[in-house]
């Protein structure tokens, strides 16, 4: 048993390989380990739970918190060096938030820190069996999470945000052509209501993909950065619903999408804006 062991002393280790600061996190694990040599050569196991309690990520490269959580529980756990793999039973994500941000030099952090990372690949690793072991969770559940999506690029800088985020990811695998079962449902924090179910590659999301996603009452004029930059024109009131029918396979996209706008007003037109021109 390992109780409450302060990440954070590991940070300037973890910055080696990757452009992150570790500012918090509290690591708990609870099992049973067993090593030995056998015909076979040195084997080892665990089984038991682990988690990790206070966690706060972020990226280096553009300034900005990467992820954050109050708890994360893993059960089930049953990992094994010969053959390398693990099974999980459950995953508790409990209060966790992730903002994606695009600064004013278009750079995303998360693609900055994947890329950094050089884990761009995953997906033709796992196919080829190389790089990336077997790893299986029964079922991924988040429990009052948040997302957040900042984009500084805009005249007038854009937030989206999701908060609370619920629901399930189940069967995640991290072998080739392994599909998730995906719902999750979450509020926009400016009006309305966002949600998503269906399955997808985790490894490989452009492979293979088949979601709905259902907006409901998303409130417009938080979008007026977006209109002003496309449309040249603000929005003053309305509000959206949307729904979606999105399947990637090997790549290609078919997408059937139905969007209505209710009670639309826009505003006068900003000079110098615009890219489509509007009556």
């Amino acid at each position: 048993r390992l109780q409450d062991l302060e990440l954070p002393p590991l940070g300037s280790y973890l910055s080696r390989f990757a452009p992150v600061r570790l500012n918090g996190g509290r690591l708990g694990i609870e099992g049973v380990a067993t090593a030995g040599g056998d015909g076979d050569g040195f084997n080892a196991r665990f089984t038991g739970r682990v988690n990790v309690a206070a966690f706060d990520l972020a990226e280096t490269g553009t300034g900005s918190r990467l992820i954050q959580w109050t708890g994360l529980e893993v059960g089930g756990v049953e990992a094994t060096l010969r053959p390398l793999g693990a099974t999980v039973e459950t995953v508790d994500v409990v209060e966790a938030g992730i903002q994606v941000i695009r600064d004013h030099e278009g750079r995303v952090n998360v693609i900055e820190f994947v890329d950094a990372l050089g884990v761009g690949g995953l997906g033709d690793a796992a196919t080829e069996g190389a790089g990336v072991p077997p790893v299986t969770i029964g079922k991924l559940r988040l429990k009052r999470c948040s997302g957040s999506l900042t984009d500084r690029t805009l005249t007038a800088p854009l937030t989206l945000g999701l908060d609370p985020v619920n629901g399930t990811v189940a069967g995640i695998t991290t072998t080739a052509g392994g599909l998730a079962q995906v719902n999750l449902e979450g509020e926009v924090t400016t009006g309305g209501m966002v949600r998503m179910e269906g399955v997808l590659d985790p490894m490989e999301l452009t492979r293979s993909s088949d979601l709905v996603v259902e907006a409901r009452d998303v409130q417009l004029p938080p979008l007026s950065p977006v209109f002003v930059q496309v449309m040249g024109h603000p929005v003053m009131a309305g509000a959206t619903r949307l729904d979606s029918d999105v399947t990637i396979a090997r790549g290609s996209v078919v997408a059937d999408n139905h969007l209505e706008a209710d009670d639309l007003e826009l505003g006068d037109k900003v000079a110098g804006e615009g890219l489509i021109d509007l009556p």
